[in-house]
């Protein structure tokens, strides 16, 4: 059970992150841009309550392969 309570906690702390990420959304000067990221960060956290009430860790991996894919566009913009 404790493995099961320190996943959800692990799922947990990402979503507060997501849910942060969302908060800073500036829709006005982010236009579409703004709104697709939006509706990314809902998708992830729909799916991260998903998997931590069916406890699948491969919905997990799913999220995290669009986390990784989001940082590297934010790197690249960075240049």
């Amino acid at each position: 059970a404790g493995n099961y309570e320190a996943k959800g906690q692990y799922i947990t702390r990402a979503q507060n992150i997501i849910n942060e990420l969302n908060a800073v959304l500036d829709t006005d000067a982010g236009g579409e841009i703004a709104a697709n990221l939006r509706k990314l960060y809902s998708f992830m956290n729909t799916h991260l309550s998903e998997a931590n009430t069916k406890r699948d860790p491969q919905i997990i991996r799913e999220v995290i392969t669009l986390a990784e894919e989001l940082n590297q566009s934010w790197k690249a913009i960075a240049g």
